[in-house]
């Protein structure tokens, strides 16, 4: 009877602290067009990483070049913040701490932003989530900054576009002819 009773206490302590808190969806009602979502031109996708019992995945939006130039445009500026991809800003997670450029970063939950510039590019990951672009941006929740360069990619990347290296040395994120690699011990 008792634990019938501490389970049944339990769920209702949960629900109610679940009803309380600050409660965000997208899409919502208001950004239906009909009876369906209107697709995005720039679609989320995620990418991930998992070696033994560390796992990685990062959850962004895939702008596409269609005919622009981007990167160090007046859509991307060099020098100034970025929500590393469109829409909504890129979020990371780990279930375990990792070392990225050599610095150690603790498990958990990181909003990416990036300052692009033609030669380097600095990453910073943000203790703040459910970010929307730049919005609310707050330099006191980085928690982790590192300048990486920008190499040429081999190739022309339409769509931006982050991966994993197959060792979990670094994670790269390449756009037109742009390529730069985060060094990562995962």
């Amino acid at each position: 009877m008792k634990p019938i009773f501490l389970s049944t206490l339990f769920l209702l302590i949960a629900l109610f602290t679940a009803s309380a808190q600050d409660i965000r969806v997208r899409p919502t009602l208001e950004q239906i067009t009909g009876e369906e979502v209107a697709p995005r031109q720039s679609p989320m996708t995620s990418s991930w990483f998992v070696n033994g019992k560390k796992y990685v995945r990062v959850v962004y939006n895939q702008p596409s070049l269609r005919g622009r130039n981007m990167l160090g445009s007046e859509a991307v500026p060099f020098g100034k913040l970025w929500r590393f991809a469109a829409n909504e800003a890129t979020e990371i997670f780990f279930n375990k701490p990792i070392k990225v450029n050599g610095k150690k970063l603790k498990a958990g939950a990181y909003t990416l932003y990036a300052i692009p510039n033609a030669d380097n590019w600095t990453i910073m990951f943000n203790s703040a989530n459910g970010m929307i672009g730049t919005t609310g941006y707050d330099e006191k929740k980085n928690v982790l900054t590192v300048t990486v360069p920008v190499k040429e990619a081999p190739k022309k990347f339409e769509t931006f576009f982050i991966w994993f290296d197959t060792n979990g040395k670094g994670m790269n994120v390449a756009w037109d002819k742009t390529w730069v690699t985060i060094p990562m011990e995962i």
